[in-house]
């Protein structure tokens, strides 16, 4: 399944996972660049409304940051100021390791919409 280009590769009916496989980002290893290797984001699912259009709150990400996979999740209110920097889940030398983390944290997330 698609969400704007992006793939679905967890998904719990509840929350779910999505990856941007056409994203190109230089790998940690040689430092070239290879497509399907992208950041994806942790959504949760909830009614639609203005502010959601398509249902979905972003509620966490994992993306590649010096060449290590870092996921961070919401967990407070502060998620309204400017500036504001979701806690850190770690680092991670793969990909698959921070989308497990993510995944594993989904729970813990700090929802807008119940």
């Amino acid at each position: 399944m698609q969400i704007n280009n992006c793939t679905i590769v967890l998904d719990d009916g509840e929350f779910l996972i999505d990856t941007n496989e056409s994203q190109v980002v230089k790998t940690a290893m040689d430092g070239k660049s290879a497509a399907g290797s992208g950041a994806g984001f942790l959504f949760h699912r909830c009614p639609p409304d203005p502010l959601m259009t398509n249902g979905l709150e972003c509620v966490g990400e994992y993306s590649l940051r010096d060449g290590q996979w870092a996921a961070s999740i919401q967990q407070t209110a502060t998620v309204f100021r400017v500036g504001y920097i979701p806690p850190s889940l770690g680092m991670f030398g793969c990909r698959l390791d921070a989308i497990a983390a993510l995944w594993k944290a989904r729970r813990e997330a700090w929802l807008l919409h119940i």
